[in-house]
């Protein structure tokens, strides 16, 4: 199931639910252990329990609900969450015994019922739910590429159920894409509308729409049907931007929440930029130093490296790194990274896998050249080719680059032109959507795929 923005809501109530039976879980374990609900013995440390499941729950993707709760698959992920984050409370039981539910036979007891109760309202919740949702009939307007890509999206999305096409070339009449026909022109929707076969139309018609299409499209809104442009049903659906599907109107109108003067990019941002990389430095410097040793001790050259890179506005600047790669390695000029590339070092492969080559930018973060969350900073010299072949790409110089982004965690390495664009899509997405939460969903993300080492070269 495809759908960021109108997930938020429905996986807000998984979790609500969640919490109601973490905690109806350990009341229950301690009524059935000493026969009264003895509430002092749960202390401060049912938060505790409540984050460390829900934190493990999150990393093993289980809010994601493109899977079907009854399967197999789906119980040994979820029965490995609870068993990761068990393992987690039974270590801070063991090392702070004040700290947790009571007895280890409570705490036994709770994590059998948390098992059982958090799966049975998880299928409940999938099949009350998710599976009786309303599957829309939808109607794609417009035939041409933009339209062919909505409907590459469209078909793996279980919401809506493709009727057909809508296109005015009459060459077209009759004509397959994919599974589906163009089973009119464009005056077929109003008609389609009044008599109730569409609940959606998509108008995917990035080219100057005639008035008359303008006049029945508004009609259509007054009867009650849903109607989208092709790129915001788009970035609903996928949590990225169609570049090659936008146009300079669309791209004036559409609101960008991260350029301009919000308090929380303008300040708070800030502030959580200083305190995370502050704090990041400080736990991760025992680390940083064994790496400086490993590499040292590994290959000639220094134990840092230092890049330019493009920031905010433009501006240049050096991105500070560990030495991942042989001295020489650019000694015939810049080029992308490659997969298996062989001018990375032993010890570079590691840290390039765990992700430490790039703590060191946490200073850069400090000094306010780049953000913890934000685009990818690019290399001067790819710049101006990807500005040349890639619309709209100079907007992701709007914001501050980060350590780690939307992109990152939602796409891999870019090592080409069309991995770049693939990237600026969802650049464009978080820039448009850039609030505190979408911050916060993405560092979860980011320590997803760090754990599940995804995406490094």
């Amino acid at each position: 199931m495809l759908g960021h923005k109108t997930n938020y809501s429905k996986n807000l109530f998984l979790l609500i639910g969640d919490v109601i039976f973490i905690v109806l879980s350990a009341y229950l374990a301690i009524y059935l252990r000493i026969g009264w609900f003895a509430f002092s013995l749960l202390k401060g440390g049912i938060l505790f329990f409540i984050i460390v499941y829900l934190i493990s729950f999150y990393l093993f993707n289980l809010y994601s609900l493109n899977y079907n709760f009854k399967t197999t698959f789906y119980a040994t992920r979820f029965l490995s969450a609870v068993f990761a984050g068990t393992a987690i409370v039974a270590v801070i039981f063991y090392l702070f015994p004040s700290s947790t539910i009571g007895g280890r036979s409570i705490f036994m007891l709770n994590m059998v019922i948390v098992s059982v109760l958090v799966y049975i309202w998880r299928v409940s919740y999938y099949h009350f739910v998710i599976s009786s949702l309303k599957i829309k009939n939808i109607v794609i307007v417009g035939a041409g590429a933009t339209g062919k890509t909505i409907y590459q999206i469209l078909s793996k999305c279980d919401r809506f159920r493709i009727l057909g096409f809508l296109d005015d070339n009459p060459d077209n009449l009759n004509k397959m894409i994919g599974t589906h026909n163009i089973i009119g022109d464009t005056s077929m929707l109003k008609k389609m509308s009044i008599n109730n076969e569409i609940d959606t139309a998509v108008i995917a018609i990035t080219r100057a729409r005639n008035e008359g299409l303008f006049k029945t499209i508004v009609e259509c809104k007054m009867n009650g049907l849903d109607v989208y442009d092709m790129p915001s049903l788009f970035e609903e659906l996928t949590g990225k931007l169609p570049v090659k599907h936008l146009n300079d109107i669309w791209m004036a109108f559409a609101t960008f929440r991260g350029i301009g003067g919000s308090i929380y990019v303008d300040r708070l941002k800030r502030v959580l930029d200083i305190v995370l990389s502050l704090f990041g430095l400080i736990i991760t410097s025992p680390i940083m130093l064994i790496t400086a040793v490993a590499i040292l001790l590994e290959s000639a050259g220094g134990v840092l490296y230092k890049q330019t890179r493009i920031g905010k506005d433009g501006v240049q600047f050096k991105l500070i790194k560990f030495r991942s790669m042989s001295i020489d390695a650019e000694s015939n000029g810049a080029v992308w990274a490659r997969e298996n590339d062989d001018r990375v070092t032993r010890i570079g492969k590691f840290i390039r896998k765990a992700r430490i080559d790039e703590i060191p930018q946490m200073y850069n973060v400090l000094k306010g050249e780049m953000s913890f969350i934000g685009p990818r900073p690019e290399r001067p010299e790819f710049i101006e080719h990807l500005i040349q072949e890639i619309p709209f790409y100079s907007i992701r110089h709007s914001v501050k680059p980060g350590l780690t982004g939307w992109a990152q965690v939602n796409f891999h390495y870019a090592a080409s032109t069309l991995d770049a664009l693939e990237k600026l899509q969802y650049d464009l997405y978080y820039i448009k959507n850039l609030s505190i939460f979408l911050d916060f969903h993405i560092l979860l993300k980011t320590v997803r795929v760090i754990l599940m080492a995804k995406g490094s070269r």
